[in-house]
């Protein structure tokens, strides 16, 4: 929906993929190594949108996307790491993304948050790191000299200090 200051635009999917050779790297000892899944199942939904208003002095602008995602491996064999119909590792099953942005006198402010569901360290599901959620701040300013441009900017991630694992024993 689009009028002369306001534009809304949303979108609801469904996917399923059936994905032969899906090759995932697993944490041993000392190093990672690619062990490879014969098929995986992946299905879920998500959701994308976005909000915007603007005049000739300002621009608002919302945009949010969200997936809930379940991918496993569909058949297991004697010798494999992996066990048919557990969600695979290090995938989480929801991620959310928001941002909100306001422009006024060539400054734009920017405020973006994102959420990580939890996810599995071990391919039976036993061990999993915990979900999380971060905030990022940012400012920037563009300049434009002649038939040059140039962006200065500003940002502060995390800005909640929130404490987080994206692999297991790895602290950002």
């Amino acid at each position: 929906k689009q009028t002369k200051r306001w534009f809304l635009q949303a979108r609801f999917d469904a996917f399923r993929n059936y994905i032969n050779n899906w090759i995932l790297w697993v944490p041993g000892n000392s190093y990672w190594t690619p062990h490879n899944i014969q098929s995986v199942d992946s299905k879920g939904l998500s959701w994308h949108s976005e909000v915007r208003f603007e005049t000739k002095k300002i621009k608002l602008q919302a945009f949010s996307t969200a997936q809930m995602a379940y991918s496993a491996p569909m058949k297991a064999t004697a010798n494999s790491l992996f066990v048919e119909g557990r969600q695979l590792m290090y995938i989480p099953r929801f991620t959310a993304n928001q941002s909100f942005s306001a422009a006024f006198k060539g400054i734009t402010v920017i405020l973006q948050g994102s959420y990580t569901g939890e996810r599995y360290t071990s391919t039976d599901n036993h061990s999993k790191l915990p979900s999380f959620f971060l905030l990022n701040l940012s400012a920037e300013k563009q300049f434009v000299v002649k038939e040059m441009s140039t962006t200065a900017y500003i940002r502060i991630n995390n800005i909640t200090q929130t404490e987080y694992q994206v692999i297991a024993w790895r602290a950002m």
